[in-house]
Parts: structure tokens; C-alpha cells; sequence
């Protein structure tokens, strides 16, 4: 149970390693605005990959203007302003992300070194079925450690995990709009930002 349980989370949690993008700055809101506009046309999403349900083995990603796809939301900063809810949720995300991957790389370990442990009090276990004082301990200790090392992989792990997934998402959805209050661009004609569509693909 608890490998499964353990090849689970480690799949859920490796569905999120995301690629860097490297953006080029957009010029300053002083800039002309004819400049700002084609940086806005470059820059803005022309569609979004959404999990249904936040964490769900799927990437999520921004498709820009000039074809990169974003999946890591911090990649997005060099284009917002630093206080914007975009910069906020991608903070949010790294700091939730990072929490996540020292959590899947630290309880797994407990998790398995519990499970050594308890293996190995059971090989003390002697043919006619009677134990040491010493068997007993090392089986109690490793059970409580692989305990241990379960309930962190779901708690904080897991938590840590789908808190950046939401944070993501909520970065992505709000960038639309930060990008264009950066370029001081509030037209009406800009104001929609392009619907989720879970169906896109990656190449």
C-alpha cells in the first residue's frame, strides 16, 4: 500500500517540473504606443492549458504571442509590474513549489529507510515465531518512521503541491490584465483574456 501510495505522489508531483522561458522585458509605459502594442501582441497569451482540477497530472501553460509557452509563472515577472497580482501568485507559486520538492525528496526517504527497518526486525523473528526485545523495537520504530514518512508526503507534501498548481493557475489568469496595465494599455478592445482550454496540447 504504502509504494503505491508513494509512486502516486511522486507522479503527481513530477507532472509539475516545469521549463524556464527566458522573456524579453517590455518596453516602458513611456515608450510609444505603437511599441507597446506590438510588445503587448508578442507578449499576451493567445491561449491557456488548464487542469480541470488543480494538481492534476497535466501541465498548465500560457501559449504567447510569439509562440513561447510558459510553464513556470515566475518566468512572467520581467513582464508585470512587482507588486501585480501576476507577481504575487508567482511568488506565491515558487515558494509553495520549492516547499513541495524538498517534501517529496525528504519523506519518501523516511518513508523507505522505515520500511528497511521494519524488514529487517522481522528477519530477527526467530523460525518457531518468537521475538527479541530487540526485533520488537527495530518493527515499532521502523513502523512509526514509515508512518512518518507517509503522512508527510500528504501532509505537508501533497498540500505544497496543490497549493502551487492553484497558484500557478491564478498567476496565468491575472497576467493577461497585469501586462497590459505594465504597457499602460486599458483599451476595451484588449480587455479579454483568452478562454482556458484544457484541450490544448503540448507539441
Amino acid at each position: 500500500m504504502s509504494l503505491r501510495l508513494s509512486w502516486f505522489v511522486l507522479v503527481l508531483a513530477g507532472s509539475g517540473c516545469v521549463a524556464h522561458t527566458t522573456l524579453r522585458p517590455p518596453p516602458p509605459p513611456e515608450a510609444p504606443l505603437e511599441e507597446r502594442r506590438v510588445a503587448y501582441e508578442a507578449l499576451a497569451p493567445v491561449g491557456m492549458n488548464l487542469a480541470p482540477v488543480p494538481g492534476q497530472a497535466t501541465h498548465d501553460f500560457l501559449l504567447l504571442g510569439n509562440g513561447e509557452r510558459i510553464e513556470d509563472p515566475t518566468d512572467l515577472l520581467l513582464a508585470v509590474e512587482p507588486e501585480s497580482p501576476t507577481a504575487r501568485y508567482s511568488r506565491a507559486y515558487d515558494e509553495a513549489w520549492r516547499k513541495s520538492q524538498i517534501a517529496m525528496v525528504i519523506f519518501p526517504a523516511i518513508e523507505l529507510f522505515g520500511s528497511g527497518l521494519l524488514v529487517y526486525g522481522a528477519t530477527q523473528i526467530s523460525p518457531s515465531g518468537s521475538s527479541s526485545s530487540g526485533s520488537d523495537t527495530l518493527m515499532i520504530v521502523g513502523l512509526s518512521t514509515l508512518l512518518v514518512g507517509m503522512v508527510g508526503m500528504l501532509a505537508p507534501g501533497l498540500l505544497w503541491t496543490l497549493d502551487a498548481a492553484r497558484e500557478r493557475q491564478s498567476a496565468f489568469l491575472m497576467y493577461p490584465k497585469d501586462l497590459r496595465h505594465r504597457l499602460r494599455l486599458e483599451e476595451p478592445s484588449l480587455a479579454a483574456a483568452p478562454a482556458p482550454a484544457p484541450a490544448l496540447s503540448p507539441p
